[in-house]
């Protein structure tokens, strides 16, 4: 397997450990996000409790911390030149052309950024752009701050393409 190809190891038929980015992803979610290391216990109690019983879960969990995932806070951002994460759900976003600054709506990037950031105002031609998104765990907030070449959010962080 050459370097740039990513590794999937199954765990559990819903489970899946990314060796290349070093993530956990649920597969039963219609959008999957990373699952922290320690959370698949609790991702499964809190998303899929009808679909799974407490000894699947604790088994799934068990199974999962055999793998070197890290914490979402951990993972680090991927280069845009080597695409999207397999596995993980893209989004539609927006990012500022200025700062890559990244948020989730046209409205935010808008009055909550290019505003109070750029000075922007509305005669001016937009200083952003679509631009689809990958998050590595479920958007608490809307806000991304880029730091070096990859973007972040304040808590989860995103990885654009």
């Amino acid at each position: 397997m050459s370097g740039s190809e990513a590794s999937t190891v199954p765990m559990h038929p819903v489970i899946q450990f990314l060796d290349k980015h070093r993530v956990l992803l649920c597969t039963a979610c219609s959008k999957p996000t990373c699952i922290p290391p320690k959370g698949v216990g609790r991702h499964f109690k809190k998303y899929y409790k009808d679909q799974f019983t407490c000894e699947q879960r604790t088994k799934s969990a068990k199974e999962a911390s055999k793998h070197p995932a890290l914490a979402p806070k951990s993972i680090p951002i991927p280069r845009r030149e080597d695409g999207p994460v397999p596995g993980l759900h893209v989004r539609d976003g927006w990012e500022c052309m200025r700062c890559h600054y990244v948020c989730g709506s046209e409205d935010a990037m808008e009055s909550g950024h290019a505003w109070k950031k750029h000075g922007w105002v509305a005669s001016m031609p937009k200083i952003w752009r679509e631009q689809l998104v990958q998050v590595n765990v479920p958007f608490i907030g809307l806000s991304i701050t880029r730091v070096d070449l990859f973007l972040y959010l304040k808590v989860p962080q995103v990885f654009p393409h």
